[in-house]
């Protein structure tokens, strides 16, 4: 009885590393398959990168926070934030939309 029950406890162990050994190949092809979507990723990150800002110059984005417009210029969105939304002109004109005092 004793030798029986040693047999099938090797057989559960041979059951039990071979599936072992199945999910460590599954696991090692998803991480190839993880290296493959990084490696693609950073292609097109990459081109995007050449694509949206050619010569790779640096590319300056600032946000309007009152009104959303976006600018490449720090000096277009100064002179945005001076003209539109200056916190002195309290008047907007409903025919122009100009700002005045």
């Amino acid at each position: 009885a004793l030798e029986e029950k040693l047999e099938s406890v090797q057989i559960e162990n041979k059951t039990i590393n071979t599936r072992i050994e199945s999910i460590e190949n599954w696991l090692l092809k998803k991480d190839e398959d993880l290296k493959d979507i990084t490696t693609r990723l950073s292609t097109i990150s990459s081109r995007h990168e050449n694509v949206s800002n050619p010569g790779n110059k640096s590319s300056f984005k600032k946000k309007c926070n009152e009104c959303g417009e976006v600018f490449t210029r720090n000096s277009d969105f100064e002179k945005h934030m001076e003209e539109k939304h200056d916190a002195k002109k309290t008047f907007e004109c409903d025919v122009c939309g100009k700002m005045f005092l």
